[in-house]
């Protein structure tokens, strides 16, 4: 019964939101209008069919368009984005990608972060369909306009979830190769990932802290693998043992934290370390 219940909200919401949309003869949609909808979608996302999103966020950027609302287009093309992510629509968002990148290729910054927000997500889709050398490009884009958000610790979020895409470019350039030849650059944008996602502040009303030190967390286990990895070389296993143990260490230390799903990767690197050693665990 209350999923009949809900169905009925739902279809009713919509309906109601497709004639304010495309009625004819019906008084003309502002961009107050169009700002407000989309504020609604971003906040109700989860409880609305990502079809009806679809659907919903073409209807306002059509619409954003007519009235050459460039804010609006943006935003309800970043939404857009998201949904067709969630539906693994790659190729979707790499052309929905490409038309965004019109608009805002001779913007200098990126205040909101929604221009930095379009280019790593599309980034993320070349990744996805193999266009690793299109997406390197795009993540460095990213990156530059990253860099001029207003908020430091939305800044500081966007670039550690950059330099995270740029340290997976390059150690899917060494599994291509078979090589050890990218491993400084990998290190290097691990470090960086790391440097910038600590820099987030606690409690700052923007980035909660279960974002952030998932962020950090999974930095460090990924620097644990990546020295395990090379623990042929002096100083590694070490390196990878200290690395481990600071990635619990932060878990364990911010009260009303939750362990993320990287627990069985920080897991394999401990036992890893351990076992190079010729030692048993013990907890």
């Amino acid at each position: 019964m209350k999923k009949i219940y809900l169905f009925f909200i739902l279809f009713a919401f919509y309906s109601a939101f497709a004639q304010n949309v495309k009625k004819e003869g019906s008084e003309p949609i502002t961009k107050d209008v169009i700002i407000k909808k989309l504020k609604y979608i971003k906040a109700n996302g989860d409880s609305i069919d990502l079809k009806q999103q679809e659907s919903m966020l073409l209807q306002l950027k059509a619409v954003s368009e007519k009235l050459k609302f460039e804010n609006g287009i943006l935003l309800s093309g970043n939404y857009l984005i998201g949904a067709y992510s969630m539906q693994d629509k790659n190729k979707e968002i790499v052309e929905l990608g490409n038309e965004l990148k019109k608009i805002i290729q001779n913007k200098k910054e990126d205040p909101t972060g929604v221009i930095s927000g379009i280019y790593r997500s599309n980034a993320l889709a070349l990744m996805y369909i193999g266009l690793d050398t299109a997406s390197k490009k795009d993540v460095e884009i990213a990156v530059r306009f990253a860099k001029t958000i207003k908020n430091p610790d939305r800044k500081y979020l966007r670039l550690t979830q950059c330099y995270m895409d740029l340290h997976s470019y390059y150690i899917s350039m060494d599994h291509q190769f078979q090589k050890k030849r990218y491993k400084d650059s990998t290190v290097y944008y691990l470090n960086k990932a790391l440097e910038v996602g600590l820099k987030i502040k606690d409690n700052n009303g923007e980035i909660s802290n279960q974002i952030k030190y998932t962020e950090v967390i999974f930095t460090y286990t990924r620097l644990g693998m990546f020295y395990l990895e090379h623990s042929d070389e002096k100083g590694n296993l070490e390196l990878a043992e200290k690395k481990s143990s600071e990635s619990r260490k932060t878990s364990g230390g911010n009260e009303g934290f939750a362990y993320p799903p990287t627990n069985y990767a920080f897991e394999s690197t401990e036992l890893a370390v351990y076992g190079k050693k010729g030692i048993s665990k013990v907890h």
